[in-house]
C-alpha cells in the first residue's frame, strides 16, 4: 500500500473545497426552504441539515490543515506540492517552470509529502486521526478509494466535478454501511 494515501486524498481534494464549501451552503438553504414549505416537517430534514452542515464543516478543516502544513515548506513557490496540488499543474510542467529534471521534481514530491505528512501528524493529524475525522464522509473516502485503485480501471474524470451529487439523506456517518457507500459510488459517477 501506497504512503500517505489520506493527507494525498486531501491534497487532491483541495482545489474543490471552496465549490463544496459553497454547494453546502446552497443545498443547507434549499433544504431549509423545503423543510418550511409544503414539502415536509423540519424534523425530516434536521438529518439531511446535519450532514450538510457536516461535510462544510470537513471541508473548511480540511482547507485550514493542509494551508498550515504546506506553509511549513519553505519558500512556498518553489514547492512541487504547492505547484501541483494549488495550481493544478502536472509534474512535466512543474520540472519545465522550475527548469529541473522530471525525476528530481518526483524526488522533491517524495520528500515534501513526507514533511506535509509530518507537519500534519505535529499538530494531530497521523493517518489515523484523518481516516478517523474524513473517512465516513463519502465526499472524502470516495477520492480515498480513487486514489488507492488509480492504477486500476478506473474514470478518469476530476474528482471535484462530483461534489455535492449525492443524495444526502442516504450518506453516512458509517464505513461498516456498504450500501450507502455503494450508493455514492453510483451517485458519485459523472
Amino acid at each position: 500500500m501506497e504512503k500517505y494515501l489520506w493527507q494525498k486524498t486531501l491534497l487532491e481534494l483541495y482545489s474543490g473545497y471552496k465549490t463544496c464549501i459553497v454547494s453546502c451552503d446552497n443545498k443547507l438553504t434549499r433544504l431549509i426552504r423545503k423543510a418550511f414549505g409544503t414539502h415536509g416537517s423540519t424534523y425530516d430534514q434536521l438529518d439531511d441539515m446535519r450532514l450538510v452542515v457536516l461535510r462544510k464543516k470537513h471541508c473548511q478543516y480540511a482547507k485550514q490543515m493542509i494551508e498550515k502544513a504546506l506553509a511549513s515548506i519553505k519558500p512556498m513557490t518553489s514547492s512541487v506540492l504547492y505547484w501541483r496540488y494549488m495550481r493544478g499543474r502536472q509534474f512535466n510542467e512543474i520540472a519545465n517552470e522550475m527548469n529541473i529534471p522530471i525525476r528530481q521534481v518526483f524526488r522533491k514530491y517524495d520528500k515534501e509529502m513526507s514533511h506535509f505528512a509530518s507537519s500534519l501528524a505535529t499538530q494531530g493529524y497521523t493517518t489515523e486521526v484523518i481516516e478517523e475525522e474524513f473517512g465516513a464522509d463519502s465526499y472524502f473516502s470516495y477520492a480515498y478509494d480513487r486514489l488507492c485503485t488509480k492504477n486500476a480501471n478506473v474514470s478518469k474524470q476530476p474528482i471535484v466535478t462530483c461534489l455535492i451529487s449525492l443524495d444526502v439523506a442516504n450518506d453516512t456517518t458509517s464505513k461498516k454501511n456498504t450500501k450507502s457507500k455503494q450508493h455514492a459510488y453510483k451517485s458519485l459517477e459523472c
